[in-house]
């Protein structure tokens, strides 16, 4: 097991992830090379922002890992340019790499970073878009046991060996059961409003209110109103020219 010499820390696992901090720093201050734009997660996109990469532990989140970098990289590119400096932490706090696991988001993941993790033997617990693996979206949920953690209420997992990347990984589905009331809630809203959007401007070309729509601009204006996602799937519709006018 790994351990701090002259600390009572034995980590089994680093929880990593990234931030970005806005500054005052002025537009035109050179001095300043770290300080960039890029997307602030508080919505400053107008300042000048640091970027802070971070592993903490899980017990009092305890950071063992931090490493500044310019702010208008985002967190996966991030990821590929401190990995090795992490890595090295990690072997450092450990003779073993095999002793702490790495756990970080999908935010993080991407093929390089896990092709490396592989190659230098570090264990890891990564999230990765369901898009990714979509045969693995279709499994019934009566496959799925329900979590023994009581912290975990109405949440279910399916558990499965998968290759991925040439590699034999442990793969988890977990299933909420709130959340995905949540889900199915936002897409019924979001459906309700593509409708109320759709009908509207069906009876303005019908009523010849866009003399200047053409079959394009149409077909673009209703795939606007369908861009939410799922939208496309749930909702039916056909863009026509029908005596020279165009109707949905």
């Amino acid at each position: 097991m790994a351990h701090c010499e002259g600390e009572n820390l034995s980590p089994q696992a680093l929880l990593y992830d990234c931030t970005n901090y806005f500054t005052y720093i002025d537009t035109l201050n050179n001095r300043n090379t770290e300080a960039r734009r890029g997307r602030n997660k508080q919505g400053r996109h107008n300042r000048r922002q640091l970027g802070l990469a971070v592993a903490v532990t899980p017990d009092f989140h305890i950071p063992l890992f931090h490493s500044l970098y310019p702010g208008n990289l985002n967190d996966i590119t991030q990821f590929k340019n401190t990995h090795l400096l992490l890595t090295e932490r990690i072997q450092d706090l450990s003779g073993n790499p095999n002793d702490i696991t790495l756990v970080f988001d999908k935010g993080n993941t991407s093929e390089d970073i896990l092709y490396s993790l592989q190659d230098t033997n570090i264990f890891c617990i990564a999230s990765a878009p369901s898009f990714r693996y979509p045969e693995m979206a279709t499994i019934d949920l009566k496959k799925y046991q329900k979590a023994d953690d009581a912290n975990l209420p109405g949440v279910m997992a399916f558990r499965d060996k998968k290759e991925i990347l040439g590699d034999q990984w442990t793969a988890v589905l977990q299933h909420s059961a709130s959340f995905a009331a949540k889900q199915i809630q936002s897409v019924v809203t979001s459906q309700a409003k593509a409708i109320v959007k759709l009908e509207a401007l069906s009876k303005k070309l019908k009523r010849g209110e866009l003399p200047k729509a053409t079959l394009s601009s149409v077909k673009k204006k209703v795939s606007d109103i369908l861009s939410p996602q799922h939208l496309k799937k749930i909702i039916s519709n056909k863009v026509r020219l029908c005596e020279g006018r165009t109707t949905i």
